[in-house]
């Protein structure tokens, strides 16, 4: 058999796996428009993601179940391609078993006899501690000298894929990402990671306080700059409500005739602007509004020490002891420091 005859044959077999695969392809997603709500294969959610050594060790705990399943759905996709090759030699006529087609399938596709699994963390100091499972990096003592700033799982079985990535930078995103995979046993998988994330992932205020800030603090200064003028008074318009309230009480139940002298000399104090020297006026607004700017300031530096997303691990493991302390101190104890007393004083 010469070169030529050789080379054509592979394009024939190629051609006949790609035309099965496409066979396949339209008949998964047929049957997946049949009143199925379709899942995302991608989720990224946003942090600070505060994650321990025992979540982590937990995640380690799901990684094993999901490989165990991507090994199910490589499977179960080499299956069905092989079926479907069936097909094809059935109607040239040709006898050939289910094993045949899988040794042919994974002839054509390299993936079908390929896996790979590591983990990666990359540290603030530029090292990669990277293994075959997350486990040996929390056992090994190379982390405890790094600051970890990225974390990386990847699974593959065959063509099927499961990828999980946490970073610390910007909004501290946990992002998956599963691939190639049957739906039964994408359910399956989704059901395993989302366990975990719903365990572990931060609440919706965790998540506005950590991406609000500190670009809130911005417009809040702002709104009480422009706001502040209009409650500050100066001593002629403090003077004039003062006889605004005086005018009210005379009129409240009509003038008499001791009273218009004293009604005209209203008048004329309101309308030349007159201020007695001796007069002051009542600071209770500006204390208020002093107050008010001391709180908001202290209130805001407090809100700009966010919690970030960490990985408790190695030189980091601190963080994690400092951020559940400070949030437990932000998001309750100030709160019911400030609702209690209230409370108690409405309940006396």
């Amino acid at each position: 058999m010469t070169l030529s005859h050789i080379s054509s044959l592979n394009w024939v077999a190629l051609h006949d796996f790609v035309l099965h695969i496409s066979k396949l392809a339209a008949n998964h997603k047929n049957h997946n428009n049949m009143g199925q709500i379709i899942i995302p294969t991608d989720r990224k959610i946003n942090g600070p993601w505060i994650l321990d050594l025992k979540s982590l060790e937990e995640l380690n705990e799901v990684l094993l179940t999901i490989e165990e399943k991507l090994e199910q759905a490589s499977e179960v996709l080499l299956t069905k391609t092989a079926e479907s090759y069936l097909e094809e030699y059935k109607d040239r006529h040709e006898n050939i078993d289910l094993e045949s087609a899988k040794l042919k399938v994974k002839n054509i596709n390299y993936k079908f006899n390929s896996s790979e699994k590591f983990a990666l963390i990359i540290t603030k100091q530029g090292n990669k501690i990277k293994d075959d499972n997350l486990l040996s990096i929390l056992k090994g003592n190379e982390i405890n000298e790094y600051n970890p700033t990225e974390l990386k799982i990847h699974i593959r079985k065959g063509p099927c894929e499961f990828t999980l990535e946490v970073t610390t930078n910007y909004q501290g995103e946990l992002e998956t990402r599963i691939k190639s995979v049957d739906d039964d046993i994408f359910n399956d998988i989704n059901y395993e990671i989302n366990k975990w994330i719903e365990n572990h992932k931060p609440t919706l205020i965790m998540q506005k306080w950590s991406g609000w800030f500190p670009f809130a603090a911005f417009p809040i200064i702002m709104m009480l700059v422009f706001a502040t003028p209009l409650f500050i008074k100066n001593d002629k318009d403090a003077y004039k409500t003062q006889l605004e309230q005086k005018a009210n009480f005379l009129l409240k139940d009509g003038l008499t005739p001791v009273e218009t002298t004293k009604a005209i000399e209203i008048i004329l104090q309101h309308e030349s602007d007159y201020v007695p020297e001796t007069f002051k006026q009542d600071n209770k607004i500006n204390e208020i509004l002093g107050t008010v700017w001391i709180i908001t300031i202290l209130g805001l530096i407090i809100l700009m020490i966010k919690p970030n997303t960490v990985i408790g691990l190695g030189k980091s493991r601190w963080k994690i002891k400092f951020y559940k302390r400070w949030i437990y101190f932000v998001l309750v104890f100030i709160p019911l420091s400030i609702i209690l007393p209230i409370l108690r004083s409405k309940l006396i």
